[in-house]
């Protein structure tokens, strides 16, 4: 098979796949942040198996078909707002090489999603969010982010490692 249509195959699969894992965020409530994260991480093994224009084709597509598609739109709005492009921005801030700078770029553009999305809620969904304390909201955010990136970190490392040799 030609190695185009085997990326574009297997980027098909990753997108048809995300927007799969977000139908189950709007199912199962309590497992709607770890659906959407995972979600995410598809589009990181498609960066690894098929290379960045793939990988935000896949991001793209998902977005927009949970958008369409899903009857609550809170996971495709979550994957777009961060948690789908985050695992390819993170490979670009990585290659920085100045810690503090990556650091500050992923809050910055952690915080900057969250902004937008807590200004939409307040608007547009939940009026009630403006009695809650914005600098709390935006520190423990930052925390659970900086978690969520260094277990994706070790995840993507065991994978390339463990399991990316053994895919064809």
């Amino acid at each position: 098979m030609d190695a185009s249509v085997k990326k574009l195959t297997r980027a098909a699969l990753m997108a048809a796949l995300s927007v799969v894992l977000l139908w189950l965020g709007t199912v199962l409530p309590s497992g709607r942040l770890a659906l959407t994260a995972i979600s995410g991480v598809l589009t990181a093994l498609t960066l690894i198996h098929c290379g960045a224009g793939y990988a935000w084709g896949v991001f793209a597509a998902a977005g927009i078909l949970g958008l369409l598609l899903l009857p609550q739109k809170a996971p495709a709005l979550l994957y777009l707002a961060l948690l789908g492009y985050y695992p390819l921005l993170k490979s670009f801030l990585e290659r920085l090489r100045r810690r503090w700078a990556e650091w500050t770029l992923k809050l910055l553009v952690c915080n900057a999603a969250l902004f937008v999305v807590l200004l939409l809620a307040r608007e547009l969904l939940a009026p009630q969010i403006r009695d809650l304390p914005q600098i709390l909201i935006h520190l423990g955010v930052s925390v659970v982010f900086v978690i969520y990136d260094r277990g994706l970190t070790g995840l993507l490392q065991y994978y390339i490692r463990q399991i990316s040799g053994h895919i064809r």
